[in-house]
């Protein structure tokens, strides 16, 4: 028995020594870990060209040719043979429509990653005229994804920030051409 508790004392302590080590992390290989990708001039540019090819990087998604199939479909210019654009086709729409999903939510993901570019510029150290180009950039695809989503959806969450999402989630576009000169300046 004394035998018994030796061993699971013995266990236990060497479980607590090994215990933080393994939990350890690594960054991934992959990927720029946020606190370094506005650094200097060369990661700030290269995240900034992530925000692009994530918007060009699938094949039928919202950047990337469905929205030229879905809006041909509800305008009778396209025929597939696909029965998962006929609900486009005879403007028979509902919450479980397919790809109605990703033309909500792919926006806003690159809403939030434009988003996120133009905090992190804005807290780099990096020369004003970088500074500018790159903001300038996250804005007007934060911009674009907007016109898509107002135009597809009408009202739609306006999110400008990464910090107070509840908040964000109730900043609403009002509809009509009168506001909307003002809402694109965002």
């Amino acid at each position: 028995m004394n035998k018994y508790i030796i061993y699971s004392l013995f266990a236990t302590a060497l479980m607590n020594i090994s215990c933080n080590k393994f939990l350890e992390v690594d960054p991934p290989k992959t990927e720029v870990a946020a606190e370094s990708a506005f650094s200097d001039e060369k990661t700030a540019t290269a995240t900034v060209g992530g925000l692009y090819t994530s918007m060009n990087n699938y094949n039928n998604q919202f950047a990337s040719g469905l929205m030229t199939i879905v809006l041909s479909s509800l305008a009778d210019d396209y025929n597939s043979a696909f029965t998962s654009y006929d609900e486009y086709k005879y403007n028979k729409l509902s919450p479980a429509t397919s790809y109605l999903d990703r033309l909500w939510s792919q926006p806003y993901s690159y809403i939030n990653h434009s988003n996120k570019i133009i905090e992190g510029v804005e807290a780099s150290a990096l020369s004003s005229t970088v500074k500018a180009q790159l903001s300038a950039e996250a804005r007007f695809t934060r911009v674009f994804n907007y016109f898509y989503l107002s135009n597809l959806f009408n009202k739609v969450p306006l999110i400008t920030d990464t910090k107070d999402l509840d908040g964000n989630n109730q900043k609403v576009r009002p509809p009509g051409r009168s506001s909307m000169r003002s809402w694109w300046m965002i």
